[in-house]
């Protein structure tokens, strides 16, 4: 098994990466509401990562990811949260993503070969740049009642999962995108309003 870190009275984190991996374990879920704060961490960063059988990022205290960041290109960029190969994320507790300040540029939660991401209680993405949900590999993504003011793209493929309560398209938000690229990915949503 993996080391185990707790972070019971964080209540920011602030250009903050955390990985786990081989069975380990990281803790932010005390009492008081976290802001993750990624907005002056660099281009193309992974911002949080579980990978492997038991790993676990349990971040159910993180109430807002701001990813507000400006790289001042035009070329894209991505900050990415990743649980792959058995690893799970669990941002129970996130209720708002606030994007990128170009348009060009994402923030990505992906789940991949069996991992797991919950964002059950995410309920808005604000900003300009462009919000994705990516699952594959029998990796899965679960989301509550979302309402999107961002360009989002939801791609699953080869046996993998998002599911939500709801999703809708905030009035005057950009375009979302659904993508279903093989015969066995799942999209599941209570109410899908776009």
């Amino acid at each position: 098994a993996g080391s185990t870190l707790s972070f019971p009275a964080a209540t920011l984190l602030a250009s903050t990466q955390i990985f786990v991996d081989g069975g380990g374990q990281t803790f932010v879920n005390g009492a008081s509401p976290v802001i993750f704060d990624a907005s002056q961490l660099p281009f193309g960063a992974t911002l949080l990562q579980a990978t492997g059988t038991g790993s676990l990022l349990d971040l159910s205290s993180v109430e807002s990811l701001v990813d507000s960041r400006n790289d001042n290109t035009q070329s894209a960029t991505t900050h990415t949260v990743a649980a792959a190969d058995g690893g799970s994320i669990v941002l129970s507790g996130l209720r708002t993503v606030v994007t990128p300040i170009r348009v060009e540029d994402q923030i990505s939660f992906v789940a991949s070969d069996t991992g797991t991401i919950d964002l059950a209680s995410l309920s808005s993405t604000s900003g300009i740049g462009r919000t994705g949900f990516q699952a594959s590999g029998s990796g899965s993504i679960s989301l509550g009642d979302l309402s999107l003011s961002t360009n989002t793209v939801f791609s699953v493929s080869t046996g993998g999962a998002i599911q939500a309560e709801v999703i809708r398209q905030a009035e005057g938000a950009s375009t979302s995108t659904i993508q279903l690229l093989t015969a066995d990915a799942q999209l599941v949503v209570g109410l899908l309003d776009l």
